[in-house]
């Protein structure tokens, strides 16, 4: 960059100087790719997760990869993602783009969680048992029980139970009623 401006350019036969000037631009790449923000932890089936940086200096355009299994297009700053259920864990890369080449990338890595298995309930002697070990979260009549996460539950009355488990920050299917 230190070196655009006027050039000239002459020849001289002593007497008279005659030159032409001719103007340098020196363009560059664009700026390094800032940093990448949005959510870290994703649940297969996610849709429509933001994503963004920072405008970068110089750039026409902006150039996105994503892991396998997430779909996403962009040429902005910003990008919508969906992993869908074979999405794997992985980077989100981005970097700047102008005629004169690629900045430096930038690069977030998402982690990416199966949906729980659908529990299924059973009874024995008014005891409620679900076949999932972890993440129980029991609901009365659509209501939230509050406390009630372990894989039994006594009712204390009468009326439709179920059971929608939470591993990850993913949810669930919601269990048969009973």
């Amino acid at each position: 960059p230190q070196d655009a401006g006027n050039y000239y350019c002459g020849l001289s036969n002593g007497n008279a100087f005659v030159s032409n000037k001719a103007k340098l631009t020196v363009n560059q790449i664009p700026n390094a790719a800032g940093t990448i923000i949005g959510t870290v932890s994703i649940c297969k089936g996610s849709a429509s997760e933001i994503y963004n940086i920072p405008e970068i200096t110089g750039a026409t355009a902006y150039i996105w990869t994503l892991p396998a299994g997430a779909t996403g297009t962009s040429s902005t700053n910003s990008i919508s993602v969906s992993f869908d259920s074979i999405a794997i864990p992985g980077s989100i890369k981005v970097k700047g783009h102008n005629d004169c080449g690629d900045g430096v990338e930038s690069m977030f890595v998402v982690i990416i969680n199966d949906i729980p298995i659908t529990p299924e309930l059973t009874i024995n002697n008014r005891v409620l048992q679900s076949n999932a070990q972890l993440g129980n979260q029991w609901y009365f009549k659509n209501s939230i029980i509050t406390d009630a996460i372990n894989n039994t539950y006594i009712p204390p009355q009468k009326g439709d139970y179920y059971v929608i488990v939470n591993l990850n920050g993913c949810s669930s299917q919601s269990s048969n009623v009973i």
